[in-house]
């Protein structure tokens, strides 16, 4: 009977371990601020500052009401290194970088 519940638990949850494997819990500005500075970091020279515009909505409307937040950092950096590649102006990336957190794809 044990065995019957471990498995259906497991198979109720674990897509959800699976799919959050790459998330990353963030609590605090500190954080935050430190989590996206690596993204622009891995990401090359032509991202610097794309991420300050996501940084202060997420601070704004998330952090400060004592929310918990979770990001897919490796989603978030294909996205950057894949824009800056393709010669996105900064200002537009962050545009975008943004729309794409508020649709959800970097939901973690």
């Amino acid at each position: 009977m044990a065995y019957k519940l471990v498995l259906i638990f497991w198979l109720l949850f674990s897509p959800f371990a699976i799919a959050n494997s790459e998330s990353v819990k963030i609590r605090s500005v500190k954080y935050l601020t430190y989590i996206l500075s690596q993204a622009e970091k891995q990401s090359g020279n032509g991202a610097r500052f794309t991420t300050l515009r996501l940084q202060l909505y997420i601070e704004d409307i998330y952090l400060s009401q004592g929310d918990t937040i979770y990001i897919n950092q490796q989603a978030l950096i294909r996205y950057i290194r894949q824009a800056s590649s393709q010669g996105v102006p900064r200002a537009d990336m962050a545009s975008e970088l943004l729309a794409k957190f508020q649709q959800g794809e970097f939901d973690g």
